[in-house]
């Protein structure tokens, strides 16, 4: 198991690679925080297909404004 430490060194690395407009880097972000991200969609939203429409918008998103992200915490 790995440490919070390393995970945050981990998704740093993954998101300067996603900014750099590596497919690979963002193919392990959506493996890593898909299923947990649908959890917690779910609980608010209640409906699958709602839950799959806002996740594919979100990870869309993700790889659309790729260059300009700006994140200060943890993924």
């Amino acid at each position: 198991m790995t440490s919070w430490k390393e995970d945050t060194e981990e998704d740093q690395e993954l998101l300067d690679r996603l900014r750099a407009g590596d497919r690979t880097a963002f193919e392990a972000i959506y493996q890593r925080y898909h299923a947990r991200l649908y959890t917690l969609a779910m609980r608010y939203l209640k409906n699958r297909a709602d839950t799959e429409d806002a996740l594919q918008q979100l990870f869309v998103k993700l790889w659309t404004a790729r260059e300009a992200l700006f994140i200060t915490r943890n993924l």
